[in-house]
């Protein structure tokens, strides 16, 4: 059951795993406001995904990111992180191109657009 699905707009990123890094970390902020209950993030970012598994000597070009996300994870009761490949992230995909053309955020509880 999907229990939250957000799209932003995000202008300001220096590579596309910044932006993954940014979008993982709105999610799980997200979750720690809505969901109070055990979460599953996915990201088609392998080198993203590899960092935040490992949990120690975050040294990629998006570092703090990384820690801040892992910071807010730890306030869920448990929190998952999976690799998924890209084929199955396509409602991601649709959400990311939706926000690009419409340039702004929504959040949906409980549904999905």
């Amino acid at each position: 059951m999907v229990l939250l699905t957000s799209w932003r707009a995000i202008f300001q990123a220096r590579s596309a795993m910044e932006v993954e890094a940014m979008a993982c970390l709105e999610g799980v902020r997200l979750a720690v406001e809505w969901c109070h209950q055990p979460a599953i993030l996915e990201s088609d970012c392998s080198a993203l995904v590899g960092e935040l598994q490992k949990e120690t000597s975050l040294r990629s070009q998006v570092c703090f990111i990384e820690r801040e996300t892992l910071e807010f994870g730890r306030l869920l009761p448990e929190l998952k992180i999976r690799l998924v490949r890209r084929e199955q992230n396509s409602v991601e995909d649709k959400l990311a191109h939706l926000a690009k053309r419409t340039t702004h955020t929504a959040v949906w509880h409980m549904q999905v657009p």
